[in-house]
Protein backbone atom coordinates (compact mmCIF):
# COMPACT_ATOMS: atom_id res chain seq x y z
CA UNK A 1 0.00 0.00 0.00
CA UNK A 2 1.37 3.34 -1.29
CA UNK A 3 1.12 6.45 -3.16
CA UNK A 4 1.52 5.60 -6.58
CA UNK A 5 2.98 9.04 -7.55
CA UNK A 6 6.79 10.34 -6.50
CA UNK A 7 8.08 7.16 -5.17
CA UNK A 8 11.29 6.05 -6.22
CA UNK A 9 11.12 4.76 -9.54
CA UNK A 10 12.62 1.19 -8.21
CA UNK A 11 10.61 0.59 -5.48
CA UNK A 12 7.51 -1.32 -7.00
CA UNK A 13 9.06 -3.69 -8.77
CA UNK A 14 11.97 -4.64 -6.52
CA UNK A 15 9.13 -5.22 -3.96
CA UNK A 16 7.40 -7.60 -6.39
CA UNK A 17 10.97 -9.34 -7.54
CA UNK A 18 11.86 -10.34 -4.22
CA UNK A 19 8.49 -11.48 -3.30
CA UNK A 20 7.71 -13.57 -6.76
CA UNK A 21 7.76 -17.22 -5.66
CA UNK A 22 4.83 -19.70 -5.22
CA UNK A 23 5.12 -18.82 -1.75
CA UNK A 24 3.30 -15.08 -1.78
CA UNK A 25 1.23 -13.34 -3.56
CA UNK A 26 1.72 -9.55 -3.75
CA UNK A 27 -1.68 -7.56 -3.88
CA UNK A 28 -1.22 -4.18 -5.75
CA UNK A 29 -4.58 -2.06 -5.34
CA UNK A 30 -3.75 -0.24 -8.35
CA UNK A 31 -3.93 -3.54 -10.56
CA UNK A 32 -6.01 -5.04 -8.73
CA UNK A 33 -9.81 -4.81 -10.82
CA UNK A 34 -13.26 -4.60 -8.98
CA UNK A 35 -16.51 -3.07 -8.31
CA UNK A 36 -17.06 -0.47 -6.21
CA UNK A 37 -15.38 2.46 -4.77
CA UNK A 38 -11.86 2.36 -3.86
CA UNK A 39 -11.88 2.05 -0.42
CA UNK A 40 -14.22 -1.06 -0.70
CA UNK A 41 -11.38 -2.72 -3.00
CA UNK A 42 -9.00 -1.43 -0.39
CA UNK A 43 -10.84 -3.66 2.51
CA UNK A 44 -11.40 -6.62 0.61
CA UNK A 45 -7.46 -6.99 -0.36
CA UNK A 46 -6.88 -5.94 3.26
CA UNK A 47 -9.09 -8.91 4.40
CA UNK A 48 -7.10 -11.08 1.91
CA UNK A 49 -4.11 -10.27 3.17
CA UNK A 50 -1.80 -12.11 5.95
CA UNK A 51 0.36 -9.24 5.88
CA UNK A 52 0.90 -6.01 4.79
CA UNK A 53 3.66 -4.06 2.79
CA UNK A 54 3.37 -0.27 3.93
CA UNK A 55 5.43 2.06 2.18
CA UNK A 56 5.05 5.58 4.31
CA UNK A 57 6.76 7.96 2.20
CA UNK A 58 5.79 10.03 0.40
CA UNK A 59 3.49 10.67 3.55
CA UNK A 60 -0.39 9.84 2.48
CA UNK A 61 -3.30 10.06 4.43
CA UNK A 62 -4.96 7.27 2.58
CA UNK A 63 -1.93 4.78 3.38
CA UNK A 64 -2.18 5.87 7.14
CA UNK A 65 -5.65 4.72 6.64
CA UNK A 66 -5.03 1.30 5.07
CA UNK A 67 -2.37 0.84 7.46
CA UNK A 68 -4.55 1.34 10.42
CA UNK A 69 -7.03 -1.18 8.50
CA UNK A 70 -4.26 -4.20 8.49
CA UNK A 71 -3.91 -3.14 12.64
CA UNK A 72 -7.76 -2.65 13.42
CA UNK A 73 -7.42 -6.44 11.81
CA UNK A 74 -4.82 -7.95 13.90
CA UNK A 75 -2.67 -8.39 10.78
CA UNK A 76 1.24 -7.29 10.56
CA UNK A 77 2.51 -4.77 8.39
CA UNK A 78 6.12 -4.37 7.28
CA UNK A 79 7.08 -0.69 6.94
CA UNK A 80 9.51 0.91 3.91
CA UNK A 81 10.48 4.58 3.87
CA UNK A 82 12.55 6.21 1.27
CA UNK A 83 15.55 8.21 2.78
CA UNK A 84 15.78 10.19 -0.40
CA UNK A 85 11.93 11.16 0.20
CA UNK A 86 12.37 12.36 3.86
CA UNK A 87 15.55 13.78 2.94
CA UNK A 88 14.13 15.84 0.03
CA UNK A 89 11.61 16.95 2.72
CA UNK A 90 13.67 17.94 5.10
CA UNK A 91 12.85 15.20 7.40
CA UNK A 92 14.14 11.87 9.37
CA UNK A 93 12.01 8.68 10.44
CA UNK A 94 10.98 10.38 13.92
CA UNK A 95 9.00 12.54 11.68
CA UNK A 96 6.28 9.83 10.48
CA UNK A 97 3.43 10.24 11.71
CA UNK A 98 2.80 7.59 14.08
CA UNK A 99 5.21 5.51 16.67
CA UNK A 100 6.94 2.88 14.55
CA UNK A 101 9.56 2.26 17.60
CA UNK A 102 8.68 -1.25 17.84
CA UNK A 103 7.83 -1.78 14.19
CA UNK A 104 9.98 -3.34 11.66
CA UNK A 105 10.75 -0.68 9.28
CA UNK A 106 13.30 -0.78 6.26
CA UNK A 107 14.71 2.55 5.20
CA UNK A 108 16.55 2.47 2.24
CA UNK A 109 18.46 5.20 -0.08
CA UNK A 110 19.01 2.76 -3.51
CA UNK A 111 17.56 -0.32 -5.06
CA UNK A 112 20.72 -2.48 -4.11
CA UNK A 113 20.11 -1.55 -0.65
CA UNK A 114 16.02 -2.25 -0.40
CA UNK A 115 17.01 -5.47 -2.05
CA UNK A 116 19.65 -6.54 0.97
CA UNK A 117 17.64 -5.70 3.78
CA UNK A 118 14.24 -7.19 2.52
CA UNK A 119 17.09 -10.37 2.07
CA UNK A 120 17.93 -10.38 5.95
CA UNK A 121 14.94 -9.02 7.42
CA UNK A 122 11.80 -10.47 5.68
CA UNK A 123 12.32 -14.16 6.32
CA UNK A 124 11.98 -14.06 10.33
CA UNK A 125 8.61 -11.83 9.88
CA UNK A 126 7.37 -14.13 7.57
CA UNK A 127 7.92 -16.46 10.13
CA UNK A 128 6.37 -14.29 12.96
CA UNK A 129 3.52 -14.14 10.35
CA UNK A 130 3.13 -17.49 10.27
CA UNK A 131 3.00 -18.30 13.99
CA UNK A 132 0.47 -15.57 14.45
CA UNK A 133 -1.86 -16.61 11.91
CA UNK A 134 -2.16 -20.15 13.30
CA UNK A 135 -2.81 -18.45 16.69
CA UNK A 136 -5.28 -16.93 15.39
CA UNK A 137 -6.68 -19.90 13.81
CA UNK A 138 -6.61 -21.65 16.84
CA UNK A 139 -8.22 -18.82 19.09
CA UNK A 140 -10.73 -18.34 16.25
CA UNK A 141 -11.98 -22.13 16.41
CA UNK A 142 -11.83 -21.95 19.91
CA UNK A 143 -14.29 -19.34 20.57
CA UNK A 144 -16.25 -20.65 17.72
CA UNK A 145 -17.04 -23.58 19.58
CA UNK A 146 -17.35 -21.71 22.99
CA UNK A 147 -19.78 -19.93 20.70
CA UNK A 148 -21.89 -22.98 19.25
CA UNK A 149 -23.07 -23.69 22.81
CA UNK A 150 -24.87 -20.73 23.32
CA UNK A 151 -28.55 -20.94 22.57
CA UNK A 152 -30.75 -18.13 21.38
CA UNK A 153 -31.63 -16.59 24.84
CA UNK A 154 -27.40 -16.75 25.34
CA UNK A 155 -26.86 -15.24 22.14
CA UNK A 156 -29.29 -12.25 22.92
CA UNK A 157 -27.87 -11.37 26.56
CA UNK A 158 -24.56 -12.30 24.79
CA UNK A 159 -25.29 -9.35 22.30
CA UNK A 160 -26.68 -6.81 25.08
CA UNK A 161 -23.56 -7.58 26.75
CA UNK A 162 -21.24 -6.84 24.22
CA UNK A 163 -23.36 -3.24 23.82
CA UNK A 164 -23.04 -2.60 27.95
CA UNK A 165 -19.07 -3.26 27.45
CA UNK A 166 -18.47 -3.08 30.98
CA UNK A 167 -21.35 -3.34 34.27
CA UNK A 168 -20.56 -3.93 38.26
CA UNK A 169 -22.40 -7.18 39.69
CA UNK A 170 -24.97 -9.25 39.04
CA UNK A 171 -27.84 -6.66 40.74
CA UNK A 172 -26.07 -4.04 37.91
CA UNK A 173 -26.46 -6.22 35.44
CA UNK A 174 -30.19 -6.95 35.92
CA UNK A 175 -30.67 -3.16 36.41
CA UNK A 176 -29.08 -1.98 32.72
CA UNK A 177 -31.68 -4.73 31.30
CA UNK A 178 -34.47 -3.38 32.96
CA UNK A 179 -33.11 0.24 31.85
CA UNK A 180 -32.98 -0.73 28.20
CA UNK A 181 -36.49 -2.57 28.09
CA UNK A 182 -37.96 1.26 29.54
CA UNK A 183 -36.01 3.21 26.98
CA UNK A 184 -37.47 0.75 24.64
CA UNK A 185 -40.91 0.89 26.03
CA UNK A 186 -41.06 -3.66 26.25
CA UNK A 187 -38.62 -5.95 27.04
CA UNK A 188 -35.46 -6.79 24.85
CA UNK A 189 -37.02 -10.04 24.70
CA UNK A 190 -40.33 -11.12 26.79
CA UNK A 191 -39.05 -14.64 27.16
CA UNK A 192 -36.35 -13.44 29.37
CA UNK A 193 -37.10 -12.60 32.73
CA UNK A 194 -34.89 -12.71 35.98
CA UNK A 195 -33.98 -16.15 36.81
CA UNK A 196 -33.07 -16.66 32.94
CA UNK A 197 -30.54 -13.79 33.27
CA UNK A 198 -29.07 -14.88 36.66
CA UNK A 199 -28.57 -19.00 35.00
CA UNK A 200 -27.06 -17.24 31.30
CA UNK A 201 -25.16 -14.96 33.49
CA UNK A 202 -23.41 -17.91 35.41
CA UNK A 203 -23.48 -19.61 32.46
CA UNK A 204 -21.40 -16.81 30.43
CA UNK A 205 -19.29 -17.46 33.40
CA UNK A 206 -18.96 -20.77 33.73
CA UNK A 207 -17.44 -20.58 29.90
CA UNK A 208 -15.14 -18.14 30.52
CA UNK A 209 -16.67 -15.65 28.61
CA UNK A 210 -16.99 -13.01 31.43
CA UNK A 211 -14.29 -11.65 33.47
CA UNK A 212 -14.17 -9.79 36.52
CA UNK A 213 -11.54 -6.94 37.07
CA UNK A 214 -11.50 -6.11 40.96
CA UNK A 215 -11.45 -2.42 41.45
CA UNK A 216 -11.31 -2.50 45.10
CA UNK A 217 -12.95 -4.20 48.13
CA UNK A 218 -16.39 -3.63 47.49
CA UNK A 219 -16.48 -3.03 43.75
CA UNK A 220 -15.84 -5.61 40.78
CA UNK A 221 -16.37 -5.00 37.15
CA UNK A 222 -17.71 -7.49 34.95
CA UNK A 223 -16.83 -7.51 30.78
CA UNK A 224 -16.86 -9.65 27.87
CA UNK A 225 -13.40 -11.75 27.71
CA UNK A 226 -11.40 -8.72 25.65
CA UNK A 227 -9.70 -11.45 23.24
CA UNK A 228 -13.41 -13.29 22.57
CA UNK A 229 -15.66 -10.12 22.51
CA UNK A 230 -14.14 -9.31 18.71
CA UNK A 231 -15.03 -13.08 17.77
CA UNK A 232 -18.31 -12.88 19.16
CA UNK A 233 -18.89 -9.84 17.62
CA UNK A 234 -18.78 -11.13 14.31
CA UNK A 235 -20.09 -14.47 14.93
CA UNK A 236 -23.30 -12.62 15.94
CA UNK A 237 -23.25 -10.66 13.37
CA UNK A 238 -22.55 -13.86 10.69
CA UNK A 239 -26.56 -14.67 11.65
CA UNK A 240 -27.91 -11.90 10.78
Amino acid sequence: MYQFSEQDDYLVDTIKRFFQSPTYHVFDAREEVGLGIKICKICRLVQASDFGIMVLTPENPNAYLETGMMMGMGKRNLYIVSRNILKAQKKNLKDIAFDLSDQLVIEHGDEKELLRKLEKEVPPFIENVIIGTALERERRTYWRSIYNELDDLDKIILRFLLIVSVYRGDRSFYNLWKKASSLHNSPPDDRIRANQLAATHQKLWDLKILKIEVIDASTRDWFIDKTAAPYFQEFLFEEE
